[in-house]
C-alpha cells in the first residue's frame, strides 16, 4: 500500500476518537449554559462530569488528548454558539486539566469575554500548577487581566517556557518578570505593544521603600505583587490616615513621608535563554539592555536586527563586552555588522544571514565555532557565486550543517 494511504496507528486513531467524544461532550456543556448561564456549566463540569474524565485517563493520555482536541477545534469545527455560553477550550480545560498536565497550549478566540477570560485564567491558577511549558495564542491583541495573569503563573513554579506571541504588552512583560523567576524561553514575538520599557519592566524589579519611620522600617518594605501604580497609591493611602486627624496634627509635628527607590535583577536573568521579541516595539537600545543584563541568553528567537543593534555600541566598550548568544539571525548584513558580531559573540554554533549586503570573502570572519550556516537571498552574480563557492571549499568543511535558500 502506498505510503500516503496507511492508516494511522490504532493508539492514534483511539486519540482522535476520544478527542472527537471530548468535543461533543463541550458543545453539549454549551448548550447547557445557553439554557442556564456559563457560571452554572462549569460547576457541572468541575463537580459531575470531570471526575470521571480525570480519574480514568492518566495525565499523559490527557495531555495528548488536550492536544488533539485543541487541533480539531482549530480546524474541523467552527464556533456557532452564542456570546455567554463560554468558547469550546474553556469547557475542554474544565474537563481535562489538572496539575499532572506539564504542557499546555490554548487557542483564544474571538468569543472570550471579560467573564470567560478570567474564569480560565482562574483555571490555570487553580488546576495548572504542574505546567512546565504554557502557550496562549490568539490572531489578534487580546487584553489580558494582570493580577489573574500573575496568579496563574505563580501558581506554576515549575513554569520554563512561556508564548504569549501578539498578545503581551509592557505592563504583561513586568507580571512575567514578577511571578516566573524560572523561566528559560519567552516568546512574546509580534506583540507590538513590547517596547524597551516593557523589556527593563521584565529584567528589573521595582520596590519601594517608606523611610520615614523607623518603627515601620522593618514592615514597610513594599513586597506585595502589584504595578508600581498599585505600590504608589498604598503608600498614598499610608500618608492619607496620617492626616485624617487635623487636631491633633496642629499639636504634634507628624514625619515627612520619604519614599525610597529600589531596583534589582529579576532572578530570571539567571535562567533565560532564549527571548523572542521579532517583530516587537523593542529596538536596538532594548535588545543591547537585555544582552547585557542576561548574560545566559543564548538566542533572540526569530529577531533578525542584531548586526544593527551591535552597531550602537560603543567603541570604546567593544572590546570589553563579550555576549553568550549561539544562535543569531541577520538581515542585510555589512562587513562592520558581521565584524561586531563576530567578535561580540565569541560561542556562536548557528547563524542565519539574509540578503547579505557584502562580498563572500567576509564570511572568513565569522567565528569558528560556527557548524550551522544559512544564506538567504544572496546575489545572484557570478562573481558572488564564485566567490561563495571558494569560500566553502576552503571553509565547507568545518560545518556539519550548511542551507542555501
Amino acid at each position: 500500500m502506498p505510503e500516503k494511504r496507511q492508516p494511522a496507528s490504532l493508539l492514534s486513531l483511539c486519540h482522535s476518537r476520544v478527542a472527537a467524544d471530548v468535543i461533543e461532550t463541550c458543545r453539549l456543556l454549551q448548550s447547557i449554559a445557553q439554557e442556564t448561564s456559563a457560571t452554572q456549566a462549569l460547576n457541572f463540569t468541575r463537580n459531575c462530569v470531570r471526575p470521571a474524565w480525570i480519574s480514568s485517563l492518566p495525565g499523559a493520555i490527557r495531555s495528548k488528548i488536550l492536544h488533539d482536541a485543541t487541533n480539531l477545534i482549530s480546524t474541523s469545527f467552527s464556533e456557532t454558539t452564542s456570546v455567554g455560553a463560554g468558547p469550546i477550550p474553556l469547557y475542554l480545560l474544565a474537563l481535562l486539566l489538572s496539575p499532572d498536565i506539564k504542557h499546555l497550549k490554548v487557542d483564544l478566540c474571538c468569543y472570550y469575554g471579560c467573564s470567560h477570560q478570567s474564569a480560565l485564567l482562574k483555571l490555570l491558577a487553580s488546576e495548572g500548577r504542574g505546567l512546565e511549558s504554557l502557550e496562549l495564542a490568539r490572531s489578534a491583541l487580546l487584553r489580558l487581566d494582570r493580577n489573574l495573569l500573575h496568579a496563574a503563573l505563580v501558581a506554576a513554579p515549575n513554569l520554563k517556557c512561556l508564548r504569549l506571541r501578539n498578545i503581551a504588552t509592557d505592563g504583561i512583560l513586568e507580571v512575567i518578570g514578577a511571578a516566573c523567576p524560572n523561566l528559560t524561553v519567552l516568546d512574546v514575538s509580534h506583540s507590538r505593544q513590547v517596547t524597551n520599557a516593557g523589556i527593563r519592566q521584565l529584567l528589573y524589579q521595582v520596590e519601594l521603600r517608606d523611610k520615614s519611620s523607623k518603627r515601620h522600617s522593618a514592615a514597610s518594605l513594599i513586597k506585595k505583587k502589584l504595578s508600581g501604580w498599585s505600590r504608589i497609591k498604598h503608600l498614598a493611602k499610608s500618608l492619607q490616615e496620617r492626616l485624617l486627624h487635623k487636631g491633633d496634627l496642629a499639636r504634634k509635628e507628624v514625619p515627612p513621608l520619604l519614599l525610597e527607590y529600589c531596583e534589582k535583577l529579576s532572578p530570571m536573568c539567571r535562567t533565560l535563554r532564549v527571548l523572542n521579541i521579532a517583530n516587537t516595539g523593542v529596538n536596538g537600545e532594548g535588545i543591547i539592555f537585555a544582552l547585557n543584563n542576561v548574560p545566559t541568553l543564548e538566542s533572540l528567537g526569530e529577531y533578525c536586527h542584531i548586526g544593527r543593534a551591535m552597531e550602537i555600541i560603543d567603541d570604546n566598550h567593544i572590546d570589553n563586552l563579550r555576549f553568550d548568544l549561539k544562535t543569531v539571525r541577520c538581515s542585510r548584513t555589512t562587513l562592520r555588522r558581521l565584524q561586531l558580531i563576530s567578535k561580540l559573540c565569541p560561542k556562536l554554533d548557528k547563524i542565519t544571514i539574509n540578503e547579505p549586503n557584502h562580498s563572500p570573502s567576509a564570511l572568513y570572519l565569522l567565528p569558528s565555532s560556527i557548524t550551522s550556516l544559512a544564506l538567504q537571498n544572496i546575489p545572484t552574480e557570478t562573481h558572488w557565486i564564485s566567490g561563495l563557492y571558494e569560500f566553502l571549499n576552503t571553509q565547507g568543511a568545518n560545518y556539519t550543517q550548511l542551507t542555501f535558500m
